[in-house]
């Protein structure tokens, strides 16, 4: 599951009349989550995998699975405990990486219209750019008495 939130600050000029052009350009941030819970034989038990299977088909509540993949962040960062079967494998078992971007873009649209009384033409073209550059990038750590915390991705990379 991957979730990309990007907020913009933006920027317009323009002159209007028969040859025309527009410019734009302004600020993004964009942060990208990933997350993975891997649900396969070797991390889970044949009782884990029928306790959980239960939880997401039953619609316990908040505890119910679906509500883990679909509101908030589907891996806990405290151990909900075994009587929240997802949650708790999630917890022990789940990936997350987070990245923040910040960048800039600019685009540059230059149009012609000419209208004689028989036909027109018209034209136009058309540029965009965009920069983005890393300013930060974590994961979660693993679990370590109950709690799991994000930690910056360079103790990984070392």
């Amino acid at each position: 599951m991957t979730r990309t939130l990007e907020g913009k600050a933006e920027a317009n000029a323009g002159v209007k009349g028969d040859v025309n052009g527009n410019k734009k350009g302004g600020g993004t941030t964009t942060q990208v989550v990933t997350t993975t819970v891997p649900l396969d034989d070797k991390n889970l038990s044949k009782e884990e995998s029928d306790r959980i299977k239960s939880q997401m088909f039953s619609g316990q509540g908040m505890n119910s699975a679906f509500n883990y993949l679909f509101t908030g962040s589907p891996v806990p960062t405290e151990d909900p405990g075994t009587d929240d079967p997802f949650g708790h494998y999630a917890f022990q078992h789940g990936q997350v990486s987070k990245q923040e971007y910040d960048g800039s873009s600019s685009s540059e649209e230059i149009g012609l219209d000419i209208n004689l009384e028989v036909a027109g033409i018209n034209g136009a073209y058309t540029t965009s750019e965009t920069e983005k550059n890393l300013q930060k990038a974590e994961f979660l750590g693993a679990p370590t008495n109950g709690q799991r915390s994000f930690v910056p991705y360079s103790y990984c990379a070392n």
